[in-house]
């Protein structure tokens, strides 16, 4: 039984990762063509409205995080429908009342482009956290071939809309495209999405539903459960992106654009890390608290020894970089301090959070948040101030995310009294041996090197992890 919920597990995560990887191709192809198509002052119109619908995220007041909170892990055709349609009814009245009002406040805006941003704002927010609402519960009751196929829908969308637009002008169809024109555009993509989860899920909204009045207990916890994950997921982003609002601060727009380009490269591996975040909470959720403690540090060496497997994609992207983007050599430093900081997030972000989170301490977790971000402003400016160097606002933000493991994980091993094991300090070989090995100019031999000690070191610090995944590929296997 056993067995077969952790194939599970890897069939829905590969399932994921192939349909998060289409997301990212989309993502590239917008971030490469269309800063062509609208030009640099249509351009910045366009993220000014991509600025401001960040914080349109955050007026669902946690609500969807409570969905998956309080469903993760249930099974679909056991929940009573009646309280899922009050659920849905009121979320869905809720948004609409809270962006009807941002609309209307916005139409008393006197400049004509803060105006037309701020009401798209208004109707985004709507559709995107209506949009939330379904794709986290279909994450909660663990639908995820149905959240892979919405996913590869989103990409191809989003891929079309700029290959037509890029082919009208191409044949002179039409000489450019304003920012308006676009942001209808991407809007209208989200409601093509929105209406295929409402077509999939169309008995959380139509039919007899229970009265409000019978579900505002359920309603008020949702709310409850959710706001301080909410929060906690907003701190963690502040945290994560601190160094650059430095960067963008304290220097100038070169290195600014060398420091994101480098961030971008990161996201080709935390493709991956998003799509196990989607997939591990509501298997942790569906087992018992006791075993899901007694995983804890397992759960920690999968992670580390998938993240710091897939860093070696540094070498062939260094390589890439040089060759084809010569122009953006000098992000190459700085993907090479921050790359392994990856390893780090990822178990922050995939296991710890979660385990605050199917725990009941995601208030202990908001404070150690914001107790690291204070941390992570000081360092940040101390490193700025001492040494007046991009380098080491990267070095002092690894630290950071160091520090921010040690706290939480500390805190769990003795809230719960989890056996110690020696993640932590192959998390810190590991980064070291990166770091070092890294400075060899030669990508092959560093590449085979860094193999070679990867592997030796994981086969003798995390001996288990090794032993179960070939055990489960013995499994696989056999039952083809």
């Amino acid at each position: 039984m056993e067995h077969k919920q952790n194939n599970d597990f890897f069939k829905n995560t590969i399932r994921v990762i192939i349909s998060n990887f289409a997301l990212l191709l989309s993502s590239i192809l917008v971030g490469l063509i269309l800063p062509k198509i609208l030009g640099v002052e249509q351009y910045g119109y366009y993220k000014l409205f991509m600025l401001y619908s960040v914080y349109g995220a955050l007026l669902h007041f946690g609500f969807v995080d409570g969905i998956l909170l309080h469903f993760g892990g249930e099974n679909y055709c056991e929940i009573d429908k009646r309280k899922l349609r009050c659920i849905t009814r009121f979320f869905i009245s809720l948004e609409l009342i809270v962006s009807s009002i941002l609309v209307i406040c916005s139409l008393f805006i006197p400049n004509d482009i803060y105006r037309f941003i701020f009401i798209a704002v208004g109707v985004y927010s709507f559709i995107l956290n209506t949009f939330t609402y379904f794709q986290y519960f279909t994450q909660a009751i663990m639908d995820f071939g149905f959240l892979s196929r919405v996913n590869m829908l989103q990409a191809i969308s989003t891929s079309v809309i700029i290959i037509v637009l890029l082919f009208l002008i191409k044949i002179k169809a039409i000489n450019y495209v304003i920012y308006r024109q676009y942001t209808y555009c991407f809007i209208i993509t989200y409601l093509i999405i929105l209406f295929t989860y409402m077509f999939r899920y169309h008995d959380l909204v139509f039919g007899e539903a229970l009265s409000l009045g019978k579900m505002k207990k359920t309603i008020l916890m949702l709310f409850k459960i959710g706001f301080p994950v909410t929060i906690s997921y907003q701190i963690s982003n502040l945290i994560l992106n601190l160094d650059n609002q430095y960067i963008s601060i304290f220097f100038n727009n070169k290195i600014f654009g060398e420091y994101s380009f480098a961030y971008s490269l990161i996201s080709l591996t935390t493709t991956v890390l998003t799509a196990v975040s989607t997939v591990i909470f509501p298997y942790l959720n569906k087992q018992e608290i006791s075993n899901a403690i007694k995983n804890y540090g397992l759960n920690i060496s999968y992670i580390l020894g998938l993240m710091y497997f897939l860093i070696a994609i540094y070498f062939p992207v260094q390589v890439f970089v040089r060759i084809v983007l010569p122009e953006y050599i000098g992000s190459l430093a700085f993907f090479r301090i921050l790359l392994p900081g990856v390893g780090i997030t990822s178990c922050i972000s995939l296991v710890i959070f979660n385990y605050f989170k199917i725990t009941n301490n995601s208030m202990k977790y908001l404070a150690l948040g914001i107790g690291v971000l204070i941390l992570a402003i000081v360092l940040n400016y101390l490193a700025y101030f001492i040494f007046k160097d991009p380098y080491a606002i990267a070095i002092s933000s690894l630290v950071v995310l160091f520090i921010w493991y040690l706290l939480s994980n500390s805190y769990l091993y003795k809230r719960y009294t989890i056996e110690r094991n020696k993640n932590t300090f192959y998390m810190l070989l590991m980064t070291l041996v990166f770091e070092f090995v890294t400075l060899i100019k030669n990508p092959i031999i560093s590449l085979i090197l860094y193999l070679i000690v990867y592997f030796g070191i994981t086969e003798l610090l995390e001996h288990k992890v090794v032993e179960y995944i070939k055990s489960l590929i013995v499994i696989h296997v056999r039952e083809k």
